[in-house]
């Protein structure tokens, strides 16, 4: 088959995917499966304002160029920000976000001629790209709740013209078929992977203190991933637990006031966070909520390289990820399994599908700060039930959310288009 994957507009897919959020990682890991027995090609935007083009491992990267689609971009952001235009017909959602990004790569498949074109979360590019390649199968890849949080009329159209709508968890899947039945048999689950040749670029545990317990977050720090939420539970385990060490790595990014993770939720919950944090230095708001003696156990390290991610999986013990807004999968609980981590995280969206609550590790709900420091500290306090829970979530990791099962169910579904 000729495959096309058409990436998000706001990060560029680079070979080998090094520093990127999980959809780059999605795309960079099934496509050079892929690759092996199809042909296949990459979208993603240029960081430059020339198109370019290489090959990494059987894959066709293509890298269109920005033109102007940054200044249309910024503009609906400040709309975004004042107001102007209502959370279900946010910026992002828009046919002119990325408009010409869009047409572009529409027009450059024509000369391709895929029979499979899989574009990750943007709706609005599916009726050009199907439009212009009327004979390739299109299929709309969310990682998002989109389809369900934006402008009915927009999203109906596209849906209309996408063949296959895929999900990273049944939780995206159920709520796309409440919110659209008409749709509903379109829709299939296929679950995010961890790469288990990655643990050969690492080598052993550094040496440590027998009283540290290192805890490890990992994900963009950002309120809707109840960043905030963790920090006051940390102040609690360190007055239980002195030596206790927290790591925050990830992008920490500028909180704008319509964030897109968030501006468009429906959620009371939410939509707190946008008139708490919208515009506010939120690394600032982390660190001024530590307590003297939390604020010396405490490490954020922004985006870092992926080798040195996958050593601090391999150096940590617990994994936290305290999320407010729905979590679709959440890539980094599969990861820190791999590496033997059970995963402290909240039952929210995804996460129960892949976390065992008391087998592979613990859930607690959003924004109890209370219940979150118990699990953490209940979980470092006793070595052989977090290894045990460790050792249960690789076995169950290895089984079901390795790339070669997703790409496996991957071409079972392209095989019923």
């Amino acid at each position: 088959m000729r495959i096309a994957f058409v990436h998000q507009p706001w990060s560029t897919v680079t070979h080998p995917v090094k520093h990127a959020d999980s959809v780059a990682l999605w795309t960079d890991q099934v496509a050079r499966r892929l690759a092996k027995d199809n042909s296949v090609v990459c979208y993603s935007l240029s960081q430059t304002r020339r198109a370019e083009s290489s090959t990494f491992e059987g894959v066709e990267y293509r890298w269109i160029e920005p033109a102007y689609d940054r200044y249309v971009a910024k503009v609906g952001w400040k709309l975004d920000d004042f107001g102007l235009l209502p959370p279900e017909r946010s910026s992002f959602g828009s046919s002119w976000y990325y408009g010409h990004y869009g047409h572009r790569i529409a027009d450059d498949l024509q000369s391709y001629r895929p029979d499979i074109v899989h574009v990750q979360n943007f709706s609005q590019f599916v009726p050009w790209i199907k439009r212009r390649n009327s004979r390739a199968k299109i299929v709309l890849h969310m990682h998002c709740d989109w389809l369900i949080e934006l402008y009915r009329r927009w999203i109906e159209r596209r849906l209309a013209a996408a063949d296959t709508i895929i999900c990273c968890s049944r939780y995206y899947a159920n709520g796309i078929r409440k919110a659209w039945p008409k749709f509903a048999g379109r829709v299939h689950v296929v679950h995010n992977g961890v790469a288990r040749e990655e643990s050969t670029e690492i080598g052993e545990a550094s040496p440590r203190s027998e009283q540290t317990s290192r805890i490890l977050f990992v994900g963009r720090v950002v309120p809707d991933k109840g960043v905030h939420i963790l920090i006051e539970a940390f102040n609690g385990v360190v007055e239980e637990l002195p030596h206790a060490e927290l790591v925050i790595v990830g992008p920490v990014w500028e909180i704008r006031r319509s964030s897109p993770a968030i501006h468009a939720s429906n959620e009371a919950m939410v939509k707190e966070l946008e008139a708490t944090f919208g515009g506010a230095s939120f690394e600032n708001y982390l660190r001024g909520r530590l307590t003297p003696a939390a604020a010396k156990r405490v490490t954020i390290t922004g985006e870092i390289p992926r080798t040195e991610l996958l050593a601090r999986y391999r150096h940590s013990d617990l994994l936290v990820l305290p999320s407010i807004l729905p979590e679709g999968f959440g890539i980094p609980v599969v990861e820190a399994a791999y590496w033997g981590l059970p995963t402290v995280a909240t039952c929210r969206g995804g996460l129960p599908e892949v976390i065992v609550d008391g087998q592979t590790g613990s859930l607690v709900e959003a924004g109890d700060t209370a219940g979150l420091r118990a699990a953490i500290a209940d979980l470092l306090k006793d070595d052989a039930r977090r290894r045990r829970m460790g050792q249960a979530a690789r076995a169950r990791v290895l089984e079901l959310f390795t790339w070669e099962s997703v790409v496996e169910q991957l071409q079972q579904v392209y095989g019923k288009m």
